[in-house]
């Protein structure tokens, strides 16, 4: 409610509500730090950020809001400082594993993909069966057309079938392979993930992909043409070299 009314500009009502949250519930939030993160909620990452630091500066923060300055961070763009922030947190609580995984993605979204991978790699002891411990070190290895990726990506999709993310990374993979069973696989994942939501470029593209090594150019073209009008300039390149393939 809070992050809706400053979306639409009524910042006085947000105030409002979380006041009267605070008052009614006796959270340990100040109406400023849920005023903060409502900031963030609405989209408005860096001015979130800037009330949490002055919360923090001015020791008026609830515990834990160093996560909540550190995703703020990230989601300004400012991937440096939320890194930074959670190296620190890490050094108090080397145990945690939330603090683990934020750093892992962190490091994903700064492209510094041989630490997150890493990073995930030495959490598996503790969370083996964590969903995405093992899909974002099967993404980055595929990235880096890693054999280890596809163990990875089977595992990941053993401990949760019905994610769309994990069943886009497995089928991505199994569109490259050389035997017709598995590519066959690959795009009926590819297809289900598409079916659960998942409308990117790039999910498209891997699935038509896919397509065009069975023959199906019919039912890939349709999603090529899509990707070549909306996708980035890479994904618009690689488009238009399979249309040229299969015209």
């Amino acid at each position: 409610r809070m992050a809706l009314d400053i979306s639409e500009g009524r910042a006085n009502d947000a105030q409002s509500a979380a006041t009267v949250f605070v008052n009614a519930t006796k959270s340990p939030r100040s109406v400023a730090e849920l005023m903060a993160l409502a900031n963030f909620q609405a989209g408005k990452a860096r001015e979130a950020v800037d009330q949490l630091k002055e919360l923090i500066r001015a020791k008026r923060a609830s515990p834990g809001v160093e996560r909540d300055l550190a995703s703020a961070y990230l989601a300004a763009g400012d991937v440096k400082a939320g890194i930074e922030l959670l190296e620190q947190m890490k050094a108090k609580a080397p145990t945690d594993q939330s603090i683990s995984m934020a750093l892992g993605d962190a490091w994903i979204r700064e492209g510094t993909l041989a630490k997150a991978a890493a990073q995930y790699e030495a959490l598996l002891p503790s969370a083996p069966r964590n969903p995405i411990v093992l899909n974002n070190p099967a993404w980055i290895y595929a990235k880096a057309k890693d054999p280890r990726a596809l163990k990875f990506a089977e595992d990941a999709n053993r401990a949760a079938p019905n994610s769309r993310e994990i069943q886009d990374t497995l089928g991505q993979q199994l569109v490259e392979a050389s035997d017709t069973a598995a590519v066959e696989r690959g795009v009926w994942l590819l297809r289900l993930a598409r079916s659960n939501g998942l409308g990117t470029a790039d999910a498209a593209l891997g699935l038509a992909r896919g397509l065009v090594k069975l023959k199906q150019n019919d039912q890939a073209k349709p999603l090529l043409t899509a990707v070549a009008a909306n996708g980035t300039a890479e994904e618009k390149a690689q488009a238009n070299e399979l249309l040229k393939q299969i015209q």
